[in-house]
């Protein structure tokens, strides 16, 4: 299946990457990408990440956001691409990038995928005109398995809800987690690890929502991306300074809000936040009172 974008008798998307490239009304361009092709941005999303947990679809939106942003300022059209053909690469680089740092992603092949959207959606149904969960041998009729392939469809499920120890961890899949462990490892403080990242990823992820959608997008290309302020600031098309003021102004909101002392707990035994380093959020204030337009 293939994306089909709709027409709106509007710019182009090539027409607005040339704009963006050629510094006209930047962040006003750019925005005008995101909307247009939004639908797409989430297409990209379903077909190359498949299933995972613990990540809401706005996380990836936000990702997939950077990614297309990416790609307006490295298109060419003399390449005789369009743009969406080439900006589907960098959405798909961006959201795995996020994923390898973030998530708890497994990756399944293709043919997998589609069998567990065949089988979310038969239970679906099932649920619906019958009233209780489909049995197993209900389940092997309806999707033309075998009871072998219905038990690893279930454990690759299962699987999405906490990460493996023998996940593989490299392309190759010659390496795995527990390869790496000595017998003497405590894999239980391992698999605590995993939970306690789960928990503070999903708490960055709450305070990250009460900022507003620009200041989160450059904290994550910053912070979730591993991009530098310089390279941040060519993406959304403003000065380094103009980035660094704008994060700054969103950890001084975090700071000031309900959940500084959640991500607190997460630190260390004895960690507390010395008063000097808030200094240099000592005008955040004053930007704060003047509006945050007047940062980009």
């Amino acid at each position: 299946m293939e994306y089909i974008a709709a027409g709106d008798g509007e710019m182009s998307n090539e027409e607005i990457v040339e704009q963006i490239q050629q510094g006209v009304d930047v962040t006003g361009n750019q925005e005008r990408l995101w909307q247009k092709n939004r639908g797409f941005v989430a297409w990209c999303i379903k077909k190359h990440v498949g299933i995972c947990d613990g990540q809401d679809f706005y996380d990836f939106m936000q990702e997939g956001f950077i990614g297309l942003v990416e790609a307006a300022h490295s298109f060419s059209s003399g390449k005789g691409a369009k743009f969406l053909t080439y900006a589907e690469y960098s959405i798909r680089k961006a959201v795995y990038r996020y994923n390898g740092l973030n998530t708890c992603m497994v990756r399944v092949p293709e043919y997998l995928k589609t069998r567990m959207r065949k089988l979310a959606a038969f239970k679906k149904e099932y649920r619906e005109a019958h009233r209780r969960d489909p049995q197993p041998g209900e389940i092997l009729k309806a999707l033309h398995i075998s009871s072998r392939s219905l038990c690893h469809l279930e454990k690759t499920i299962q699987g999405m809800n906490t990460r493996s120890l023998d996940e593989y961890i490299s392309g190759d899949g010659d390496a795995s987690l527990l390869d790496m462990l000595s017998t003497d490892e405590r894999i239980d403080e391992l698999a605590g690890c995993s939970e306690y990242q789960k928990e503070l990823h999903k708490e960055l992820g709450h305070a990250l929502s009460i900022l507003d959608d620009k200041t989160a997008r450059m904290v994550r290309c910053v912070y979730y991306q591993r991009n530098s302020y310089a390279r941040t600031a060519e993406i959304f098309g403003c000065s380094r300074q103009a980035v660094d003021e704008r994060i700054k102004k969103g950890f001084y909101k975090i700071l000031h809000s309900k959940h500084r002392e959640r991500l607190e707990s997460f630190m260390w035994e004895g960690y507390h936040v010395d008063p000097r380093r808030l200094s240099g959020y000592a005008d955040m204030e004053e930007i704060d009172d003047m509006g945050s337009e007047l940062l980009l």
